[in-house]
């Protein structure tokens, strides 16, 4: 009996390799929801508290003071923001650092 070669296409081994990547997705996604949530139930069960996470404050940049609209849209968009207005503090550190021989 002769022995005949196996032959496997390379777009059926994409389509395979593609395939158990879905797989291995889809299954560690529904692992760590479900861990979540069991995460979640144990501490509402226990009664613990989850660490407060920190957040940053919004920074607004504005490029031009001349543009008091803008301005204005930064702090009606954001009222607790802080304004960062580059052209102030380069000028600031102009006036500082630089010494006129």
């Amino acid at each position: 009996m002769r022995m005949i070669p196996l032959y496997i296409d390379v777009a059926v081994m994409s389509a395979t390799i593609e395939a158990i990547v879905g797989v291995v997705i889809a299954v560690s996604a529904f692992l760590i929801i479900r861990f979540r949530k069991a995460k979640k139930k144990v501490q509402e069960t226990l009664h613990l508290e989850e660490t407060a996470k920190e957040t940053e404050e919004e920074v607004v940049l504005l490029e031009d003071d001349a543009d008091d609209a803008a301005k204005a849209a930064a702090e009606i968009a954001a009222p607790d923001a802080e304004v960062f207005d580059a052209d102030a503090e380069a000028a600031e550190a102009g006036s500082e650092g630089s010494v006129n021989v």
